[in-house]
This record gives C-alpha cells, sequence and structure tokens, in this order.
C-alpha cells in the first residue's frame, strides 16, 4: 500500500495577519515541521499544497527535495479546494497512491507519533481512519478506499473531509491536543505556552 501524505498549507492566515505556515517552533516553520511529521509516520511521500504566499512557502521547503509542492491558484475557495487539488494531483502523478494522509499546518500537535498510528491502522487493512476530538471526527485522517480518494477530489469551497467522516464505519485515533491550531495571535501564544510545559 501506498500512502501520501497530503499537508494542507494553502491558507492566507487572515485572523493570525501573518503566514501561520510560516511561524518557527524551535529551529523550523510550521509548514515543515508538518512534512517532518508525516514523513517520520511511515508515508511513502509527501506532498504540501500552497496558495496564500507561494513563493516564501517554496522558499522555505527548497531545502527539501523529497516533497511534492503544489501550488493551488485557487487556494481562496477554501480548504475543500486545497484538498481535492492536491488529492488530484497526487492521483495524477506518476507514483500515485493508494491512501492518503491528510493533515494541517496548523495542528503543531500533530506530530510523527500521532500521526504513525494512523498509517499503521491503514497497513493493518483499516480504510477510513480519523482523529477524535472536541466531540467529533476530524484531521488528521486517512483515506483508504478508491471511492473516498474520488470524493476528496470533488471537493469544493469551505468544506474539508469532514462530511465523509460521519456516519460511515470509521477507526477513531484519540487526538488530546486536535482542538489547539493556530488561527489567531492567542492560539499562538497558547501553542508556545504549552510547548513550554511539556
Amino acid at each position: 500500500m501506498r500512502i501520501v501524505g497530503i499537508v494542507l498549507a494553502a491558507g492566507g492566515s487572515r485572523r493570525l495577519g501573518r503566514p501561520k505556515q510560516l511561524l518557527r517552533l524551535g529551529p523550523e516553520p510550521l509548514v515543515c515541521r508538518a512534512v517532518r511529521a508525516a514523513r517520520e509516520a511511515g508515508c511513502d511521500a509527501v506532498a504540501v499544497v500552497i496558495g496564500a504566499e507561494a513563493p516564501a512557502l517554496r522558499a522555505a521547503l527548497a531545502a527539501d527535495h523529497d516533497v511534492d509542492v503544489i501550488t493551488h491558484d485557487g487556494w481562496e475557495e477554501g480548504l475543500g479546494s486545497s484538498l481535492a487539488a492536491a488529492t488530484d494531483a497526487v492521483l495524477a502523478s506518476a507514483g500515485s497512491a493508494d491512501a492518503v494522509l491528510v493533515t494541517l499546518v496548523d495542528q503543531p500537535f500533530a506530530d510523527g507519533a500521532l500521526l504513525r498510528l494512523l498509517v499503521e491502522a491503514a497497513r493493518a487493512g483499516h480504510e477510513r481512519i480519523a482523529c477524535t476530538y472536541g466531540g467529533g471526527r476530524g484531521v488528521p485522517a486517512l483515506f483508504a478506499r478508491p471511492v473516498d480518494l474520488q470524493a476528496l477530489r470533488r471537493l469544493r469551497g469551505d468544506g474539508g473531509a469532514r462530511s465523509l467522516l460521519e456516519g460511515e464505519p470509521v477507526l477513531e485515533i484519540p487526538f488530546e491536543r486536535g482542538s489547539v491550531d493556530v488561527d489567531t495571535e492567542k492560539d499562538w501564544q497558547r501553542v508556545q505556552a504549552l510547548l513550554a510545559e511539556d
């Protein structure tokens, strides 16, 4: 089974007022941290979809020759649009994919150990795997059914993959800090404070 990690990093960070993808935790920006986590999870390949701040993100990722950078010009349409563009590019590539692991650049606690649980579950035969937090299912999530991969290609607007995780049999992976993401300056301060406590 060939699993490709898709890091969604195309947004404009309007509420934060600066590119969240380039915020640094230790020696690396969040976008590089997310790529590293997907690689540590055991993904066979990693793709990053970018849109806003594309030149700066390409520069940040330039040293990593093993990541596929996908530029999505329609990133302002929303998260679903970016995920569709990334999935389409991954499935159309020479290596293609049997499954995709979807993760967000602004969930800094989605580390390699967490993502590895999803990858290992897929290799054990599970076809839909999602993290649980905040009373529901969400990303990071892994999709291995061909019908799901085609559904990801058809997403539009700001609706992400959550609709594919409702009602169907889904293996749930608890993610204690899944609700901790970076949308505002206050969120960013909270992330740094939590990391300082660890």
